[in-house]
């Protein structure tokens, strides 16, 4: 058999396919019909006992008819050693598709874990468990059809002697804690779908090391907390369930796990990082976005371009009874959104400064600072583009609900977060002397006080937002930010926190809410590509999903509060916890509120401004 060109039975080996720890894959043709297939073959002999548990597994499996499940055309045992021929699976395998350290979406893998799952809940219908589940072991055709192959051939994987430490180490990623024990349960299968999840998501499986190493952890050490940002506390959860150790505390079959998957993904992606196929109407999803985004990039490469920040004192700048501009290349640049952008701050207005937290620079003003805060926020004004607001498809949603111990945890925090005294409480209900918030009126965005409330107003939906900031940036690294938001005409408006520009690095969080339920959390953070400018930026969606607690239509309150834990961001609308997120730096810097325009001018006003330490 170590000659991949000879002959079996009636297939001649034209080339090998490759190997895994116990078996060897040839692409091989019938020597009379001239039809390809794959066979495999055992890398080493099995004892006569072997033998038989194969052969009898494998009248079990050729009963298995599914389309995601490789059928098996010929089997047998050739001088001790077991072999397989199927069907050739021309895409490959999925390991070959995502290589090692490959981390996705969890929308990029929703179509194989439906797939999958389907497959195995077949196998377990029969009595079957697959035991070998690894993405190896999962085959691709043109089309992306999933087809789980290889049942039956964990026999040899248990007895193959030929398998080096490595390929012992390697089997021992993926089998749950009784199947190492010899004792498998269809559970194992979910466990073992689970850590293929958790690689794809991760970048990196939960476990390494030897096998004994391996095999303890299994036993006895949680997975690692999922660090990437596009991974959400509810798809995180539904995967820890999936990796329980009892396997009575795993879901109750693999396509409870699969379709709890599915929703907490919808939940968490929905259409933010949708691929062309992974939704309905495709064509026309991708084509809204891919035009907002178009646009919403080419401001941004406009004025981070031209965003050298000026630092010291412009002993020429216009001034105003003790108030200060954004510097001249802004005006020049970009002049509609200056106009909405040229911030005004009673120099008297002295920052809250965190005593855990450094003081800015030496040698930067609090004008160069101010300029600086400016240049940011311009910035996130070009770059919402609402890819994740109103304008895209809403898939119908199907809540998934975080534990209950994590949800306790979740609702203690708020508590214990706003039972202390707050350094900021306004009513907002009229401006401060000196004045604290922004006040601001062109044709491009207002921030205003009228009728006991502050309004953020985006006349001209062309602006796309009206930013509206507290003139004193907050540099904590904790904190608890709470207002109170009506919707009083238009489409949508929340909170921005976090916006700061260190070395020409913009780093801005926007959670916005609009009146039909939705919620979005996103980011403009580094990319990790050096410029002549700096790190560059991107505004990154987050979160995207509906929630319950948010009170729909026009003039309905909604209290939106952000905690924010060093790299750990808490969301709450109306004092109910709706999601939690890590981030890549401590989300500190300036804060407001703002308004959002998609198809309709929009109207919003503010009440009740708390910020907790």
């Amino acid at each position: 058999m170590e000659n991949h060109s000879q002959q079996l039975g009636n297939y001649r080996f034209i080339r090998p396919l490759g190997q895994g720890s116990f078996a060897r894959a040839y692409l091989g043709e019938h020597i009379s019909l001239k039809k390809r297939v794959a066979v495999k073959v055992l890398r080493a002999p099995l004892s006569r006992e072997d033998q038989e548990r194969f052969l009898a597994e494998m009248q079990t499996i050729d009963h298995l008819k599914h389309p995601n499940i490789l059928p098996v055309r010929e089997y047998g045992v050739l001088e001790g050693i077991p072999f397989l021929v199927m069907p050739y699976a021309s895409g490959g395998s999925l390991r070959q598709r995502h290589p090692r350290g490959a981390g996705l979406t969890p929308l990029t893998i929703l179509p194989y874990i439906r797939q999958i799952a389907a497959a195995l809940q077949s196998a377990h219908n029969e009595g079957i468990i697959h035991r070998n589940l690894k993405p190896e072991n999962v085959l691709l055709d043109l089309n992306d059809t999933v087809f789980l192959s290889d049942f039956g051939l964990a026999i040899g994987q248990q007895s193959s002697r030929s398998q080096s430490m490595q390929e012992i180490a390697n089997a021992a990623i993926y089998m749950a804690p009784e199947l190492l024990q010899g004792k498998p349960l269809p559970a194992s299968d979910q466990y073992a779908l689970g850590i293929v999840v958790y690689e794809w998501l991760c970048g990196t499986v939960p476990f390494e090391g030897s096998f004994t190493e391996i095999a303890s952890k299994q036993f006895s050490e949680p997975p690692p907390a999922m660090q990437p940002l596009s991974v959400s506390s509810e798809v995180e959860v539904v995967v820890m369930k999936a990796l329980s150790k009892d396997p009575e505390q795993r879901f109750a079959t693999i396509q409870e796990f699969a379709h709890a998957f599915e929703r907490a993904v919808f939940q968490e992606e929905a259409t933010v990082r949708a691929r062309p196929g992974a939704a309905p109407s495709p064509a026309s999803v991708e084509t809204r976005r891919d035009s907002r985004a178009t646009l919403r990039f080419q401001i941004l490469a406009d004025l981070r371009m031209n965003a050298r920040v000026e630092t010291r004192r412009d002993s020429g700048a216009t001034r105003d009874a003790g108030f200060v501009r954004p510097p001249s290349f802004l005006i020049t640049r970009a002049a509609p959104l200056l106009k909405r952008a040229s911030i005004i701050t009673p120099t008297s207005q002295t920052p809250y400064w965190s005593q855990h937290t450094e003081r800015p620079p030496r040698g930067l003003s609090r004008t160069g600072m101010l300029i600086a805060i400016a240049s940011a926020l311009l910035v996130i004004v070009g770059a919402i583009g609402f890819a994740s607001f109103s304008a895209l498809w809403h898939p119908v949603q199907h809540p998934v609900r975080a534990t209950d111990a994590t949800l306790q945890a979740a609702q203690a925090l708020y508590t214990q977060a706003t039972s202390r005294q707050p350094f900021i409480n306004d009513t907002l209900s009229k401006n401060s002397v000196p004045a604290t918030w922004l006040v601001d009126a062109n044709t491009i965005g207002t921030c205003t006080f009228a009728g006991g409330s502050y309004h953020a107003l985006v006349p001209n939906p062309a602006s796309r937002a009206s930013l509206c900031p507290h003139l004193a940036p907050l540099i904590l690294g904790s904190f608890t930010y709470q207002v109170q938001m009506t919707i009083l005409k238009g489409d949508g408006g929340g909170l921005f926190f976090g916006v700061s520009s260190v070395k020409n690095v913009f780093q801005a969080y926007l959670f916005v809410v609009d009146q039909t339920g939705s919620y979005t959390l996103e980011a403009e953070v580094p990319t990790g590509n050096q410029t002549s400018q700096g790190l560059s930026t991107e505004l990154k969606a987050l979160l995207h999903r509906p929630s319950s607690a948010i009170k729909t239509g026009l003039n309905q309150p909604n209290l939106l509060t952000v905690i924010a834990q060093g790299n750990r961001i808490s969301l709450y609308i109306n004092r109910q916890y709706v999601a939690q997120v890590s981030v890549s730096s401590p989300a500190s810097g300036l804060m407001g509120v703002m308004a959002l325009a998609t198809p309709d001018p929009t109207d919003v006003a503010f009440n009740n401004a708390q910020v907790w330490p």
